[in-house]
């Protein structure tokens, strides 16, 4: 990244006690400018920002010229997160499950708005990973499908921090269906499961039982989301009320909603912190006190009637 991204740019060039922050702006905005996206800047930030630093603890410049242009830039570049509300995430949920067409899609979306998981979390999912005993879901890495030296493939790839690396409790509705899951496995999945970096038994597959492509999350939901308003607004009409349609969302707004359903029912921030695997409590709330395995289990297997999935 240093080689082909910063080395040969002016910046670069200057001696340390001149580079100033417009310097590390333009250079970010060059970037931006030409397509890079701004999430794609913390792998340049966390070069620049670390070596500046460093001079700044050496002495040899008196301030960091770096500080707080990538935070400025990303809160300029965040889009409002939309959490589908209680109604609506029932309206979701329960037309999948009684729908012909999208019933095979119930249990993955089931998992993603019980658990909060990254989508890349979701479907880089094996059996391994389920853990019934403990009503738990280990996360320890992601499948990703990537373009690679001008190839599109799957790959994994481990947490970046270690609150990345968790457990998730299960909630009840969650393992009702990953248990189902499991005992009709063999019907769903004729073939046996791809192996990628040492992971099979991959517990979320295509009909044809290869890996689920993330972005075939959002295709389905905007297929289902399409369907369902249509026949909601017919319904709707026949009835003489308003529709409840479902807004445009993608998959990651299911993990949003999973964790504002979590701040309605769950005053401890730092549990909802460990169960999300945000690395800083900021990102979740700024809040203290130390939580273990086992009260983040009590808590969320104590909530699990109030914040029910279909009711």
């Amino acid at each position: 990244m240093w080689e082909k991204y910063i080395q040969q740019t002016d910046m670069a060039r200057k001696p340390i006690g001149n580079i100033r922050k417009s310097d590390v702006q333009k250079l970010y905005k060059a970037l931006l400018d030409n397509g890079f996206k701004t999430n794609s800047l913390d792998g340049i930030n966390n070069l620049i920002h670390p070596t500046l630093e460093m001079a700044v603890d050496d002495d040899l410049i008196r301030k960091n010229p770096s500080k707080g242009v990538y935070r400025a830039l990303k809160e300029d570049d965040a889009k409002p997160r939309i959490a589908l509300t209680k109604a609506e995430q029932h309206a979701f949920l329960n037309y999948i499950i009684t729908s012909p067409t999208y019933y095979h899609w119930a249990t993955v979306f089931v998992t993603l708005l019980g658990t909060g998981l990254r989508v890349a979390e979701c479907v880089g999912l094996t059996k391994n990973d389920i853990w019934f005993d403990k009503k738990a879901i280990s996360v320890n890495h992601s499948l990703i499908y990537r373009q690679i030296d001008g190839k599109c493939q799957f790959h994994i790839t481990t947490p970046k921090t270690a609150k990345g690396n968790r457990i998730v409790p299960m909630l009840p509705e969650v393992e009702e269906y990953l248990r189902n899951h499991f005992e009709i496995w063999d019907e769903i999945y004729p073939k046996e499961s791809p192996s990628i970096g040492g992971y099979t038994d991959f517990v979320f597959r295509n009909r044809t039982g290869d890996l689920l492509n993330p972005h075939c999350l959002n295709r389905a939901i905007e297929r289902i989301s399409r369907d369902y308003n249509e026949l909601e607004s017919k319904i709707a009409a026949h009835e003489g009320r308003d529709p409840l349609l479902l807004p445009r969302f993608t998959v990651h707004n299911l993990r949003h909603t999973f964790c504002t359903r979590m701040f309605e029912v769950e005053p401890n921030h730092k549990i909802i912190q460990q169960i999300m695997g945000h690395a800083e409590i900021s990102t979740t709330m700024d809040i203290y006190t130390h939580v273990t395995q086992e009260k983040m289990a009590e808590s969320v297997q104590g909530i699990g009637q109030s914040m029910s999935l279909f009711k």
